[in-house]
């Protein structure tokens, strides 16, 4: 990768950028102090861009008169009208992985809906009562004997018991049957918060499913979401963000992405709230903070996420980790019982683990020889 000039001109950098993708060169162009620079990937094309940019700076408003003025040019610098297949390596390439993964917890969503529904019939079945599917206990981090042990209770109650707690509302059901279940990992948050007598928590056995072997739970909460809304925000953000990192650092190594991001923010948050969290936005977080430190580090890579963006994601975040650290001092002093289930570990530890393999080089793209 080397550059090849500069152009005053916004317009002209993203115009001839344009150009040279329509002569299937990768490029990219950067704004640098004063100038905008024209960067080409391969090595192989170095001499052919130059020739190009030497033809645009003799004559410029000529150029685009014998060789055809792009339409439009994209934010990311691509002729959107004109480009093909073939000329454009990004579109080649796609984003197939993010694709799938879309898909993928769309299909969970769904049986998980379908598991409640079947469940909330079956008067064998307990685990509705506390909005976990049997997909859902296979899929969490962990899944305690404690509430194993519970739901066996339940069954061998009595209708009774079962139609009060139907009756009751999910946070009531939790509180109602909290002091029947025995010792398990429920976070550093209640630890502190329930300190001394939550110190039967500190002897029990940690991700002792994952120890037993079902390691696919270190990722697999990312799969899982707690309603339509919490799925449809993270799939909007999954495909703005996932469509750009793919095909830029190859798939592979996008999946090496998202299955770090995911195993941190995971275990942080297991370690912070318990085994009871859920969904992709982790994950996002990191994404936000890979695409922001490419930015920094390798502009000529082009991501094309506006600044706002970032900005957006970052006040978000601080808002709710600020409600949930008033939340925590409200319970701790006893002044009021105002729980709040946000995953803020998983979203700005998962934000930090992007950030820190976006400054790595091995996650770049590589066209011919760089």
């Amino acid at each position: 990768m080397r550059i090849i000039g500069s152009l005053k001109s916004e317009e002209d950098a993203f115009l001839f950028q344009a150009h040279l993708q329509l002569k299937g060169i990768e490029s990219a162009c950067h704004k640098g102090n004063d100038l905008w620079e024209i960067w080409i990937y391969d090595e192989d094309q170095i001499e052919k861009g130059k020739a190009e940019l030497d033809a645009f700076l003799r004559s410029p408003k000529e150029f685009f008169e014998k060789r055809g003025k792009p339409t439009r040019v994209r934010a990311d610098g691509l002729d959107e009208s004109s480009v093909s297949e073939k000329a454009s390596p990004l579109r080649r390439r796609g984003a197939q992985l993010t694709y799938a993964l879309i898909v993928l917890c769309a299909v969970i969503f769904y049986i998980q809906r379908i598991s409640l529904d079947k469940e909330q019939k079956d008067i064998a079945s307990s685990g509705y009562l506390f909005g976990i599917s049997k997909l859902t206990t296979k899929l969490l981090i962990d899944y305690p004997e404690a509430y194993q042990d519970l739901q066996k209770q339940i069954r061998a109650s009595g209708a009774a018991e079962r139609k009060q707690l139907e009756d009751l509302a999910l946070p009531d059901r939790l509180s109602r049957v909290r002091s029947q279940l025995s010792a398990y990992w429920q976070g550093l948050t209640y630890l502190l918060l329930n300190w001394p007598d939550s110190r039967a928590t500190l002897k029990v056995p940690l991700l002792k499913q994952v120890r037993q072997g079902e390691v696919w739970r270190l990722f697999t909460p990312i799969l899982l979401h707690g309603g339509f809304f919490h799925i449809l925000f993270n799939m909007l953000w999954l495909y703005f963000l996932g469509r750009h990192i793919e095909p830029r650092s190859g798939r592979g190594k996008y999946l090496i992405i998202t299955l770090c991001i995911a195993l941190v923010s995971n275990l942080c948050q297991y370690f912070m709230g318990g085994p009871f969290f859920l969904g992709f936005s982790g994950v996002i977080m990191g994404y936000a903070g890979f695409i922001w430190m490419r930015q920094k580090c390798y502009p000529w890579e082009g991501y094309p996420i506006p600044k706002a963006v970032f900005i957006f994601l970052a006040v978000y975040t601080l808002a709710l980790c600020g409600i949930g650290i008033v939340s925590f001092i409200l319970q701790w002093m006893r002044v009021a019982n105002v729980p709040f289930f946000v995953a803020n570990t998983g979203h700005v530890v998962g934000g930090a683990t992007g950030i820190l393999l976006g400054r790595l080089a091995f996650f770049g793209r590589r066209v011919g020889k760089q």
